[in-house]
């Protein structure tokens, strides 16, 4: 019921993004600090027309960071409610990707303040949504779960 009365009620927007690991020199997840807010998330943006989330996860990684990348796993879709330049409610979902670096380099900020490459505790402490660290947790237990 109340998905229903979202969906009249607020814009949507639609989004996919990646939460990118390498395991050399060791694991290590890539976060980025957003050019317009400041917070550190995960690689994602706005799907182009006739694009599926998973060509939109991979594109917005290489757009924002330079790293290419190969999706292990759909993480599925987190959708919240924001504030755009404090001025209306916009509704967000936003579909994630485990993905693992094909780039051995490290990462060039193209679209965003900065990039960096940490492990995993260390990302923990820097995110700043607890969605995000929720799916990061995510993430890595189906990783051990391969291993």
């Amino acid at each position: 019921m109340i998905q229903k009365l979202l969906r009249y009620v607020y814009p949507n927007q639609v989004s996919a993004g990646g939460i990118v690991y390498r395991t050399v020199p060791r694991l290590q997840v890539l976060l980025i600090k957003n050019r317009w807010r400041t917070y550190w998330g995960f690689p994602k943006g706005h799907l182009e027309k006739g694009e599926t989330p998973v060509q939109a996860a991979q594109r917005e990684v290489k757009e924002e960071t330079g790293v290419t990348t190969r999706i292990v796993q759909n993480l599925g879709e987190d959708t919240y409610i924001y504030k755009e330049l404090f001025l209306f409610p916009i509704k967000k979902t936003v579909y994630y990707f485990f993905m693992e670096s094909l780039s051995q380099e490290n990462v060039s900020p193209l679209e965003i303040e900065e990039a960096r490459w940490l492990e995993p505790q260390a990302a923990f402490d820097l995110l700043t949504f607890e969605n995000s660290k929720k799916l990061l947790r995510n993430a890595l237990d189906s990783l051990a779960h391969q291993v």
